[in-house]
């Protein structure tokens, strides 16, 4: 592959995109970068262009993440609407009649207590 060929031209796709992106993942090249300049040379530039506005990647343990755009418009939507059930998915499940009773509420209850709401 030649500097100015097209990555496209040549075969490329958006799945190749991503598993280009992946091999490249310790370098500042994205997959919007391969989309928008989609030769080696277009790629070079812009990425010469958008260095000085690379933020380092962070490798320490976080507490919190930053809302998808999928997952801020479930929380609107549950927020507008707490007694909404647009999001629920209810399910039925028959449980064995040899169930240790106590047992499962305890392992419930943990499990509940694991994920604060």
């Amino acid at each position: 592959m030649g500097r100015e060929d097209d990555f496209f031209r040549l075969g490329g796709d958006s799945i190749n995109v991503l598993k280009l992106a992946e091999i490249l993942e310790e370098s500042a090249v994205t997959p919007e970068l391969i989309l928008r300049g989609r030769t080696p040379e277009k790629i070079a530039g812009l990425l010469a262009e958008t260095e000085e506005d690379v933020i380092p990647k962070y490798t320490g343990k976080r507490k919190e993440f930053p809302l998808t755009d999928s997952q801020m418009g479930v929380y609107l939507e549950c927020i507008n609407e707490p007694e909404g059930t647009m999001y629920n998915i209810p399910m039925c499940c028959e449980l064995p009649g040899t169930l240790d009773k106590d047992r499962f509420i305890q392992a419930v209850q943990k499990a509940v207590a694991a994920h604060p709401s």
